[in-house]
């Protein structure tokens, strides 16, 4: 993959873990259970990590940080999350569970892409396999009834 094309690809995902980092924010304003509210503040600090790290390497690399702001998307999800989030955690996590599939698809392609760079290569894996516990955790709990815990 040629160099700008991946620089821009990089920015796309950046951008899209920034927007979820606000989706988080408004999730969390409605979610009533320690444990959720705990995940939750985790997965926000991961997708955060996600953007910080995917802008420091294209800066890095030489390519222009993108700068980041709340786009169409984001304020797409913003609206959603605050919707659905209103029917307290049981909402909030049906709307985690649309953005992290979102995020999920998005971070498995990336995780194929040919990149000659194995850095980027071992960052792209590794931030799908945080989206996947992400979704995982949000499922899990969507099969638990409130107040019952995690599943064994």
């Amino acid at each position: 993959m040629e160099r700008t094309d991946l620089f821009k690809k990089l920015a796309d995902l950046a951008q899209l873990d920034y927007d979820a980092v606000r989706v988080y924010d408004e999730a969390l304003e409605h979610t009533g259970e320690a444990e959720i509210t705990t995940a939750f503040e985790h997965f926000r600090a991961d997708h955060k990590n996600h953007y910080e790290q995917l802008t420091a390497w294209i800066g890095k690399a030489g390519g222009e940080v993108p700068r980041l702001h709340v786009d169409v998307m984001g304020h797409a999800a913003d609206w959603l999350t605050s919707i659905r989030s209103l029917r307290g955690t049981a909402g909030a996590l049906h709307a985690m569970r649309t953005a992290e599939k979102y995020h999920n698809s998005h971070y498995a392609k990336a995780a194929e892409w040919d990149v000659d760079d194995e850095e980027v290569a071992t960052m792209l894996r590794r931030f799908y396999n945080d989206e996947r516990q992400h979704l995982e955790f949000v499922e899990s709990h969507l099969k638990t009834p409130a107040g019952a815990g995690a599943p064994q």
